[in-house]
């Protein structure tokens, strides 16, 4: 992150950081429960927790380690989860998800693309963070 120093002190970036972390949460939490059903997606989660700590809340700003704990438990019936989470992901900023097979990638594709269209709404809407 080139200007994470830059963005620690941009109240419009933080904000849209949160709200995409959400998206990727609620994203996550959806395919899981579609895919395993309620029981099962909590087991998985309280598992992921009790073999690295990661709590549910913090699954989108640490979304490297849920692939590699992802990979973990599943096995490579993770990639097909990841696919699912990268569609959902993509159908709630309402955008085609990508034919890539790089779930990290595209999750970062997705962010960059959601911090573009709310950056230039609020260039729009005249925010007095985009007067210069």
């Amino acid at each position: 992150m080139r200007s994470g120093a830059l963005q620690a002190h941009d109240p419009g970036v933080e904000r849209r950081n949160s709200e995409f972390d959400s998206i990727l949460l609620s994203s996550i939490m959806k395919v899981s429960l579609g895919v395993f059903g309620q029981d099962t997606a909590e087991i998985v989660i309280s598992y992921m927790e009790y073999l690295s700590g990661l709590k549910r809340e913090d699954i989108a700003a640490r979304i490297e380690l849920f692939k590699e704990l992802l990979g973990e438990v599943l096995g490579s019936g993770a990639a097909v989860v990841e696919r699912l989470v990268v569609k959902e992901v993509y159908s709630r900023l309402g955008m085609r998800a990508p034919e890539v097979d790089d779930f990290l990638l595209a999750v970062s594709h997705a962010k960059n693309a959601y911090a573009r269209l709310k950056g230039a709404e609020m260039e729009l809407l005249g925010s007095p963070s985009a007067e210069g």
